[in-house]
């Protein structure tokens, strides 16, 4: 009586023979460990409904007999099983994903939960079970909400991919799914077993899953919080992990460490193979938390845009049945996808616009209804990871995404009262971690980058008493030598495209041997192969077209 969904996720959900060997993990969180939670946390971080301030944790952890006490009532509710009746209650708060976006759907809901349950969750599941299933290999590469890895590093394995279909002129497909509430639609048995399966223990589990269905929630508004809670319905108890407990990315992690699985065996995987090393690489998935992107090309030279699509819709439709057996949903209206193939003029190739090339993707609804997905030109994009890059390589869109964000930062500054310090402290940690942010994975020249660097310091400037006319060396050089040390954004995009190049370099990252395949692919291209970096970009950078390596060259030129 289970449908063939569910058989494929409870065969990938088997449980690792090193983990049942070893056992699970440790219940007991200790005095050392209750301490460095507490050192890490941040005072101004509210604690819950009982209004009890991080403070006093911290300051309790500085008495050896109170920390003590601290750490065995923080503990032993794990070590039982068992849910303590002033850990069942959460403030509700609403906040704005995004600007101007106030619709229900477009609000991030965030728990305030009490302090020392969370502290719990994030020792047990953030750092314990995440660490565990390090060690074992049991967290895909494909997945970038683990450490070591960045969100970042995942938006740059979309922009290799598409460089490579860009320069083997190779047909191919980029898909991006956006997933409903993730967080808050996991449902709980999955979210056990796919704990377990990483080792987390069984009374730890049993006690963060207890809590949540036992959960009293009061919402907080504007006006005040609400005397009446919504939840503890024993008959119907609500699911998901819930934004700001520390277990729900855990959770999380753990179901997609199976859904990744699941769709690579349930299809054909893309293949590259670096033209002169003959180095492999095979990925079908991109995924950071729910941001899930789907990266299909031809597997050979006579399967044509017809088979990608092909392709993409079965990979949408293993993925729809797979998220929707852990109680997810994808929201269709939000997904886009774009399909690239060529067209040849005069010994040029060009991108194909979507009236040149059929090609339809659909995907079910919450309702069951299949919804067609918005297909967009190869100039068009939609943000993912922080960029804005269409699959043709352009830089205009990310240009112009960046100019959005820093608008109101120069809106607030031109109306403010801050001094002459203040902006420029605002201006090193704010606005300037926005631009550089997307640096490491854009190809932006120095003349693109000045429409994102000028108006930022035509504001900027006056407000700190600096004359326009100061000589650029002497506004971008460090204090040391006399310079008032500003940020000089293509010298920091060349610093951050240099580090990420000589960490992964060589290595069988899949950032390392996506490098590896884009660069001998332009050595083909051109002819050469040595070491692409020691020829002349002016004498060979005319034979190849746009791409990060080729950005990173001319760069060093």
């Amino acid at each position: 009586g289970i449908d063939h969904a569910t058989k494929q996720f409870l065969k990938y959900s088997k449980m690792n023979q090193q983990i049942i060997q070893d056992g699970p993990n440790d219940d007991v969180i200790t005095v050392e460990q209750c301490n460095s939670f507490w050192r890490s946390m941040k005072e101004k971080i509210q604690s819950s409904k009982s209004n009890k301030h991080v403070g006093t944790y911290k300051a309790a952890s500085q008495n050896k007999t109170n920390a003590m006490i601290q750490a065995r009532l923080m503990s032993i509710p794990y070590e039982a099983g068992y849910s303590l009746q002033r850990w069942q209650e959460a403030l509700n708060v609403s906040l704005l994903k995004k600007q101007e976006k106030y619709t229900p759907e477009d609000l991030r809901t965030i728990w305030y939960m009490e302090a020392d349950c969370n502290g719990g969750s994030k020792i047990h599941f953030a750092r314990r079970m995440m660490q565990r299933a390090k060690e074992n290999n049991l967290i895909s590469e494909c997945q970038y909400a683990q450490k070591g890895k960045r969100a970042i590093e995942g938006a740059l394995v979309k922009v290799l991919f598409l460089d490579n279909l860009r320069v083997n002129k190779r047909a191919g497909s980029l898909t991006m799914n956006d997933l409903m509430q993730c967080f808050d639609r996991m449902t709980h048995n999955v979210c056990s077993i796919s704990s377990r399966r990483l080792g987390a223990g069984p009374r730890v589990v049993q006690s963060m899953l207890t809590t949540i269905q036992r959960m009293r929630h009061y919402i907080r508004t504007a006006y005040g919080d609400a005397r009446s809670p919504y939840g503890n319905d024993r008959n119907n108890p609500l699911q998901g992990g819930g934004q700001g407990n520390g277990a729900s990315m855990p959770f999380f992690v753990a179901i997609s460490s199976i859904l990744i699985p699941l769709l690579e065996a349930s299809m054909d995987n893309i293949t590259l193979y670096s033209a002169i090393s003959l180095s492999v690489l095979t990925m079908v998935v991109i995924i950071y938390v729910d941001d899930s992107d789907f990266l299909i090309a031809t597997k050979n030279n006579n399967e044509t845009a017809q088979d990608v699509v092909r392709r993409t819709q079965h990979a949408a439709n293993v993925w729809q049945e797979s998220v929707h057996q852990t109680g997810g949903a994808i929201r269709p209206h939000k997904c886009r996808w774009s399909l690239v193939d060529f067209k040849w003029k005069n010994g040029i190739a060009h991108y194909k616009r979507n009236n040149e090339v059929n090609g339809v993707l659909k995907i079910r609804d919450t309702n069951g209804v299949r919804q067609t997905i918005t297909r967009l030109q190869p100039n068009e994009s939609e943000e993912g990871l922080g960029l804005h890059i269409p699959v043709d390589g352009s830089q205009q869109n990310q240009i112009d995404n960046i100019n959005k964000k820093t608008k109101k930062w120069i809106d607030g500054v031109k109306t403010s009262s801050l001094t002459r310090a203040q902006v420029y402290i605002s201006l090193k940690t704010s606005v300037s971690k926005t631009v550089t942010y997307s640096l490491t994975a854009t190809s932006i020249d120095e003349k693109m980058m000045n429409q994102v660097s000028v108006p930022i310091y035509t504001t900027a400037l006056p407000r700190m008493g600096i004359m326009h006319t100061l000589p650029l060396a002497f506004r971008y050089a460090p204090s040391r030598y006399h310079g008032i040390d500003l940020p000089y954004f293509p010298a920091e995009q060349i610093i951050q495209k240099t580090e990420i190049f000589l960490m992964h370099g060589g290595q069988d990252s899949q950032v390392g041997i996506n490098l590896k395949v884009c660069m001998e692919s332009i050595q083909l291209e051109i002819g050469v192969l040595e070491v692409l970096f020691e020829y002349p970009f002016s004498d060979y950078g005319h034979l190849t077209q746009c791409s990060w390596i080729r950005h990173l060259w001319k760069m060093y030129d």
